[in-house]
Order: structure tokens, then sequence, then C-alpha cells
């Protein structure tokens, strides 16, 4: 395991690489252990059952149905339809 170092600065800031940070991670919780080092947990905002939600791969989709929806790359259908063509 390869051992790197953070520099405490002004105001006691840790600059973390951006590489540590999980994407949509903005806050961390800590904790200090027996032996004195500190354990940063990544905390998720979103409720455990919305995360898939905001996963780059469905925003990615997210994004090309509203480019889809702009473009006006859609078909109107009733619920009788729909249900009808996935029957």
């Amino acid at each position: 395991m390869a051992v790197n170092t953070l520099t405490v600065r002004d105001k006691n800031r840790l600059t973390l690489p951006k590489k540590l940070i999980p994407e949509g991670v903005d806050r961390f919780e800590y904790m200090i252990d027996e032996e004195g080092r500190i354990i940063l947990t990544p905390l998720m905002e979103i409720p455990i059952n919305q995360q898939y939600f905001w996963s780059a791969r469905w925003q990615k989709g997210e994004k090309k149905a509203d480019e889809d929806a702009r473009k006006g790359n859609f078909k109107r259908k009733t619920v009788r339809q729909f249900m009808k063509d996935i029957e």
C-alpha cells in the first residue's frame, strides 16, 4: 500500500486529492481510532433507495432523455396504447 501525505494548511484545512473523493460526495464523517488514526467515511446525502438515480450512468440517460424531448424525438401514447405495446 502506497503512503501519501497531506499538509495541514491555514485554519487547519486539509485538501483531499480529487481521486479520493467519490462522485457526488461533498461531506465525510470522521472518527479517530484507538491508535490515533483519522478515518474518513464518505457521506451520501441522497437516501439509499435513490442513490442509483444519481449515478453517472443514470444521469447520462437523463441527459439524453432531456435532449430527445427538446428535439421532439418521442411519440405520444395513451396508457392503453403503451400497455398494448408492452404486452
